[in-house]
């Protein structure tokens, strides 16, 4: 899945990518996304999985589940 603006522009998608793939391998930084499963989704199809991340949607529904409950 690739920008429009990015089809005439092959060298730019490919460090984008890189840089992206790089950033999102590393398991030292926290990745902090809110209700990220189109992002997540959109990653995985450039073949990057993201590790250590957060998703504060879930989060916010696990403490309100913690409430009822």
């Amino acid at each position: 899945m690739k920008a429009r603006y990015l089809d005439k522009n092959e060298e730019l998608y490919d460090i984008m990518i890189a840089e992206i793939r790089k950033a999102m391998d590393d398991s030292h930084i926290v990745k902090v996304l809110h209700d990220g499963k189109k992002d997540s989704q959109a990653l995985h199809l450039n073949a990057i999985c993201p590790k250590n991340v957060v998703d504060t949607s879930v989060t916010f529904c696990l403490i309100e589940y913690l409430k009822i409950n």
